[in-house]
C-alpha cells in the first residue's frame, strides 16, 4: 500500500496459484465441451451432405421413372448405364473392383458369421465389414433380387455401392413412386428399385456407419445379429425368466404354445422372450450351431456359450414342445464332445437331445429376428 497525501492506494493482483487453478478449470471445461462441439459440427456436415445427395439422387430416379427408364432393366449394370444419363458419375467399378470406387472397410458394420456358409466361418465377429465382400444384392440385405452390385463415384465426391432390383414396380405415372421426405437436414429418398450404401466423404475417414457412411433401402453387416443360420438373423444369447401358468395360459395362443405346465415355466418364458415359437431355433438350426462350434472351442465362447463345468456347456431351449411337461433343449452332447474332446464318445456321433423339464432354470435361448 502506498500513500499519496491523504489518498491510499492498494495494489490488486492474482497469485500464481489462482492463475493456475483458473487455467486448469478452463482446460477441463474445454476438454469436456470441445469434442462434443466438433462432433456435433461434423454430424451436421454429414447430415447436410447426405441430405443433399439423397435429394439429388431421388430427383434423378424420379425423372428416370417418369421417362420409363427405371423399371425392367434386368441388371445393375443396365441400371447404372441409364442412371449416368441423369446424374453425373465419374467412375464405375464392377463387383470385382469395388475397392477402387469405395472405401475398403465399413466401421460400425460388424461382419456376421453365417453358420450355413463355410466361406464365412473365418470371419472375425468384431472386425469391420469389408466392402469387397458386398458383391451381390444379397449382401445388401436383398436376397431375392439376384443381381450383382457395382461401385460408383459421383461428381459431388460421394461414393457408393449399389444393387438394382429387376422386379421393382415403380409406376411411371405416379409422382410419388420415388419418395423424398424429411426436413432439410434429414432428407431420404425411398424406392424398392435400388439398394445403396454410400459414403459422403468418399475415401476420407472415419468411414463410419451412420456417420459419413449411410444406407438407403439396404442393410450391411451386424444389424443386431450375433450370427446367422441361412437367412435367419440370430440375436445374442439370453437367459429369460420363467412365467407363471396363468401368464402362459393368457399368452399361449399368441405365442404358439400348446400346453402350459408349471408355475415356474422357463421354456414358456423363453418363448415369450423370443416373441413366439417361430422365433426360436429349430432342431435342425441347433444342429447347425453344434456343428459350427465343433470346429473350434473359441467359436463357442465368441457366441456366448460358456462352460458351466468340466464337461458341461450351455443348455439351449429349442422350439420343440412335448406333452410330457418337457421341451426341446439342446443338451448338446454334440456341442460338449466337440469342445471337451475325450470326455464324450466319438465326436462324429450324432448329438443327443436331452428332455429338460420346463421348470428347469439356468437354460439359455437364441432368438431369431
Amino acid at each position: 500500500m502506498k500513500s499519496f497525501g491523504k489518498v491510499k492506494y492498494r495494489r490488486y493482483a492474482f497469485t500464481l496459484a489462482e492463475v493456475l487453478i483458473t487455467i486448469t478449470v478452463i482446460g477441463v471445461v474445454a476438454a469436456l465441451t470441445i469434442p462434443n462441439l466438433v462432433n456435433n459440427y461434423q454430424t451436421k456436415q454429414q447430415n447436410t451432405a447426405a441430405s443433399a445427395f439423397e435429394t439429388k439422387l431421388g430427383e434423378a430416379l424420379r425423372i428416370m421413372n417418369t421417362q420409363q427408364n427405371l423399371v425392367g432393366l434386368g441388371t445393375t449394370e443396365n441400371f447404372v448405364n441409364n442412371l449416368q444419363k441423369y446424374i453425373k458419375i465419374t467412375k464405375i467399378c464392377d463387383n470385382t473392383q469395388l475397392n477402387e470406387c469405395f472405401t475398403e472397410e465399413i466401421n460400425g458394420a460388424t461382419s456376421v458369421v453365417n453358420l450355413s456358409d463355410e466361406s464365412t466361418y473365418s470371419n472375425d465377429p468384431n472386425s469391420p465389414t469389408k466392402a469387397e465382400s458386398l458383391k451381390t444384392a444379397k449382401e445388401l440385405g436383398k436376397k431375392d433380387w439376384g443381381t450383382n452390385t457395382m461401385g460408383l463415384q459421383f461428381a459431388n465426391g460421394v461414393s457408393g455401392i449399389i444393387a438394382y432390383n429387376p422386379q421393382c414396380n415403380a409406376n411411371p405415372f405416379d409422382n410419388n413412386a420415388i419418395g423424398i421426405s424429411g426436413d432439410k437436414n434429414n432428407i431420404k429418398f425411398s424406392t424398392d428399385c435400388i439398394a445403396l450404401i454410400y459414403d459422403t466423404t468418399s475415401f476420407s475417414k472415419p468411414n463410419q456407419k451412420n456417420k459419413d457412411i449411410r444406407l438407403s433401402n439396404a442393410t450391411v453387416g451386424d444389424e443386431g445379429c450375433a450370427f446367422k443360420i441361412g437367412d435367419a438373423c440370430i440375436k445374442a444369447i439370453a437367459k429369460p425368466p420363467a412365467i407363471t401358468s396363468a401368464e402362459c395360459e393368457n399368452l399361449k395362443s399368441e405365442l404358439g404354445i400348446n400346453d402350459c405346465k408349471s408355475d415356474t415355466d422357463y421354456w414358456a418364458g423363453a418363448v415369450k422372450y423370443c416373441g413366439g415359437k417361430q422365433n426360436m431355433l429349430t432342431s435342425a438350426e441347433l444342429d447347425t450351431l453344434a456343428s459350427y462350434v465343433f470346429q473350434n472351442e473359441e467359436r463357442a465362447y465368441a457366441l456366448g456359450l460358456t462352460k458351466t463345468g468340466k464337461t458341461s456347456w450351455t443348455y439351449l431351449w429349442g422350439d420343440t414342445e412335448y406333452n410330457n411337461a418337457t421341451s426341446g433343449v439342446g443338451n448338446y452332447s454334440t456341442m460338449r464332445r466337440a469342445l471337451v474332446i475325450g470326455y464324450f464318445g466319438n465326436p462324429s456321433d450324432d448329438g443327443n437331445w436331452g428332455d429338460r423339464a420346463r421348470s428347469t432354470s439356468n437354460k439359455s435361448v437364441f432368438c431369431k429376428q
